[in-house]
């Protein structure tokens, strides 16, 4: 059928998809060299009863011109008794592909813009009766729209003048049918659509489709919190099973309800786990799309969709794992979204504790992607006091950055920049911080016990009460730093360079000092050493702090060599 031309005007250039409703045709209106998407509809559509209801839904469907509905832009039966059906081609993917990795407000805000949909259309006395994932496409710009408006509703509902059902046809797709699409004939009114509805949104959360019972004895599935792969607020739950009540009396009494619950579900998600993702709006405003696609699509589904325009836009996932690519203008929107995710973190300290909190994944998902651009890019932006835990910032460009506060633990940071870095009471337990720079940087109460500093760059670096219990510092470089009050119990400090460093108040018991360079290094009283320090006094010079005192260098004094390496006892006597 390749190439044929229907009705003297519109060439069927190739095949796009094909279901239980048709073959859908990529076409070129020879007429006015426009690009369109043509069905060809099965043979019984050609009998004059089908064909007087088919014109009359094309002409109503025809009237709605909405971005959230395929526009329908001609109906015709060519010469041999095909009929067809023009429809714009729309580049995208159907929500069963798409949805592979959304975050909830997008998945939220896909259904706004379903009720929005549902709104117009309904309001023109239509009814869809097969809303499922391959009945919804999502465009590359996030705006979603609904396939197979009206036709639908022709094919699975008799007409009160005469039965124009097809023999065999199915009355829709049983998992998202509504209970009353078995009842009478002509009872069926727009919240059948409002279940369909809340099972695609319950998919979408759960990533499987929701246990109603049997067609004939629907139920109330589980709550979709205790299956999401992100947590929900009590106000999703409470959407979702408003949807599909079995009793339509309890599902909202139209789109624009469902689509006020919408609006609250995300408000109440925003409030608990972060704003929105760039990009996305409040659910279905009229004249307006939000939302991304939510990653690299995944593969189709299981079943087959009454429509497949997807085509278009081919997913890359069709032969194998998709490669997931972020691209982001980096001057704005990269860097506005971590100042909006940081200060909403900061605002909200009980949440972002979770490392699974969806503005805590995304904030350290964008960290770690912003630290490899040109130097400084960070330096200006506030990061204090965030969760980015376990973040991965290998070579990460963080000089003069301001993260004062922030959690950083068990964090990969190998060579990473931080010189006058502000890490003032930081958490970086845990972390992995080999051959980094540090120069300067002010780690004043920081946590890093059990961190890995060997052989980093720790020059007059801060560190002042700072904790370094177990904290591995081999080869580092320490050369007067502040280490006044610190705590280095069974710290590793082999072959450390502490010339002219502050031990003053220090806690090193256990420490590891074996190879250690503690020339000019000064200390007091109070430092508590892996030895007792009357032996020590009797090597070190008094400095003009009160009870202060300054180690000789080790290379000249055997004697603090040999003790610094633990091999006290034959020299002096147990204090």
């Amino acid at each position: 059928m390749t190439q044929a031309l229907l009705a003297g005007r519109y060439r069927l250039k190739d095949e796009l998809g094909r279901g239980g409703m048709g073959v859908v045709w990529r076409a070129e209106d020879e007429r006015i060299g426009r690009t369109v998407a043509l069905k060809v509809l099965p043979p019984e559509y050609g009998v004059p009863a089908a064909q007087d209801r088919l014109a009359s839904e094309a002409r109503a469907l025809g009237r709605i011109w909405d971005p959230r509905v395929v526009a329908v832009l001609d109906y015709g039966q060519d010469a041999d008794g095909t009929v067809f059906v023009v429809m714009e081609l729309v580049a995208g993917h159907t929500l069963d592909r798409a949805a592979a990795g959304a975050s909830v407000p997008v998945i939220l805000d896909w259904a706004g813009q379903i009720c929005r949909a549902l709104e117009v259309t309904h309001a023109a006395g239509l009814l869809h009766r097969d809303i499922k994932p391959g009945n919804v496409m999502v465009t590359p710009t996030g705006t979603v729209k609904l396939l197979d408006f009206g036709i639908a509703r022709f094919v699975r509902e008799p007409d009160p003048a005469g039965p124009l059902t097809l023999a065999g046809q199915a009355v829709g797709t049983p998992a998202y049918m509504a209970p009353e699409q078995l009842g009478t004939p002509g009872t069926v009114d727009g919240r059948a659509d409002l279940y369909a509805l809340g099972c695609v949104l319950y998919e979408l959360l759960t990533g499987a489709r929701p246990e109603c019972g049997g067609l004939f004895e629907r139920k109330l599935p589980p709550p979709p919190s205790l299956h999401s792969r992100e947590p929900l607020p009590a106000e999703v739950d409470g959407l979702v099973l408003a949807l599909l009540a079995p009793d339509r009396a309890d599902r909202p009494a139209d789109a624009g309800t469902a689509r006020v619950m919408v609006g609250a579900a995300m408000d109440a998600w925003s409030g608990t786990y972060g704003p929105p993702g760039p990009g996305s709006v409040a659910p279905g405003r009229p004249g307006e799309s939000g939302g991304t696609t939510g990653g690299t699509p995944g593969a189709p589904s299981s079943y087959d969709p009454t429509v497949l325009l997807d085509v278009m836009a081919p997913s890359p996932a069709q032969d194998g794992a998709a490669t997931r690519t972020r691209v982001m203008p980096v001057s704005v929107s990269g860097l506005d979204r971590v100042r909006e995710l940081a200060d909403w973190q900061r605002g909200h300290p009980e949440p972002c504790r979770d490392p699974r909190t969806p503005a805590v994944k995304e904030l350290r998902r964008l960290v770690e992607e912003l630290v490899y651009l040109p130097a400084g890019l960070l330096a200006h932006t506030d990061l204090s006091g965030l969760n980015l835990d376990s973040a991965i910032l290998i070579r990460g460009r963080l000089a003069g950055a301001r993260l004062t506060g922030s959690q950083l633990s068990f964090a990969l940071m190998p060579f990473a920049d931080l010189r006058e870095a502000h890490l003032v009471g930081a958490d970086l337990a845990g972390t992995y911080l080999g051959s980094a720079d540090l120069t300067g940087a002010d780690l004043s109460d920081a946590q890093l016990y059990t961190t890995h500093l060997t052989e980093a760059k720790l020059a007059g670096a801060h560190l002042t009460g700072a904790n370094l219990l177990s904290a591995v510092l081999s080869d580092a470089d320490l050369s007067g730093a502040d280490l006044r009050g610190a705590v280095l119990y069974g710290a590793s400090l082999r072959a450390a360079r502490l010339r002219g460093a502050d031990l003053s108040g220090a806690d090193l018991r256990d420490a590891d000092l074996a190879g250690a360079d503690l020339s000019g290094a000064h200390w007091s009283v109070e430092t508590r050493w892996p030895f007792p320090s009357t032996a020590l006094r009797k090597l070190s010079y008094s400095s003009q702090a009160p009870g202060g005192f300054v180690l000789p260098d080790p290379c000249v004094s055997l004697k603090l060599r040999r003790l610094l390496d633990g091999d006290d006892g034959r020299w002096f006597p147990s204090a």
